[in-house]
């Protein structure tokens, strides 16, 4: 996997000493440079080095260098053996990729909550948990509301690409949760909790429904249960190819 990233024409002090003397002015024109490619399958192949080595700080400074140069990281695990989603844990959430990941779900919490009916639900600009990622087809963020109660309202909001595109349910549920260890960078896991409790405030009965949200060509899709009553507003249930808005309800085919 090594060699794939190697061009012939640098030797291996040069591919292995690259960049290090880069102005932060050069650095803004890497991507219009006729080197730019042979560059990020420089910092590619030294950065599948280093991990062969254990060289972790090595590791860690090529596979930053490589995305400079355009590197993803589905191309980073490749060289690697690893998956995409490994690459990104272990090397990729740096405190500033954290920030912009946070900036944009909060960006989002403003567009739902401006598009609330409610004027006394207020979401929480934090999310939960996240898994969100701007190289990932689908990604999520579980929010909130602000609340004083041991019950808050949840929803789970959906990126594509990167691009927020709307809630996953069209109902705020109190036992809303995201499956983070389940989702992956092609498909987002969620449960629903259908929790009924007696006169005395104390739980009776917990249901739980799991769904996954796809895409399906250029379509999103969803699979698995809901709890009744529940569908999603920007995804149809199933993998028919037909319009029914039927399909959008409770249990997929």
């Amino acid at each position: 996997m090594i060699e794939d990233h190697l061009d012939g024409s640098l030797t291996l002090l040069e591919w292995v000493t690259l960049g290090h003397d880069l102005h932060p002015s050069q650095k803004r024109m890497r991507h219009q440079t006729r080197h730019g490619s042979q560059l990020k399958a420089a910092f590619l192949a030294r950065f599948a080095l280093a991990f062969a080595g254990q060289l972790e700080h090595h590791a860690s400074e090529s596979l930053s260098r490589a995305r400079d140069f355009g590197a993803t990281y589905t191309e980073m695990g490749s060289a690697i053996g690893m998956t995409r989603q490994g690459v990104r844990r272990r090397w990729g959430i740096t405190p500033e990729v954290h920030n912009r990941a946070l900036n944009t779900i909060a960006q989002a919490v403003e567009d739902l909550q401006s598009k609330n009916n409610d004027p006394a639900l207020r979401w929480k600009a934090t999310p939960i948990a996240h898994t969100y990622d701007p190289e990932a087809t689908l990604s999520a963020a579980l929010i909130e509301e602000v609340d004083g109660t041991d019950r808050p309202v949840r929803q789970i909001l959906i990126f594509r690409d990167g691009r927020y595109i709307g809630p996953a349910v069209d109902r705020n549920l109190k036992s809303l949760c995201l499956a983070v260890s389940v989702s992956r960078a092609t498909q987002v896991a969620i449960e629903a909790r259908d929790l009924k409790y007696d006169a005395d405030d104390d739980l009776r009965k917990s249901t739980i429904y799991t769904a996954r949200l796809m895409l399906k060509g250029d379509k999103l899709r969803w699979s698995g249960e809901l709890p009744e009553g529940v569908a999603s507003p920007i995804a149809q249930c199933g993998w028919a190819d037909d319009d029914d808005p039927n399909s959008r309800h409770h249990h997929s085919p």
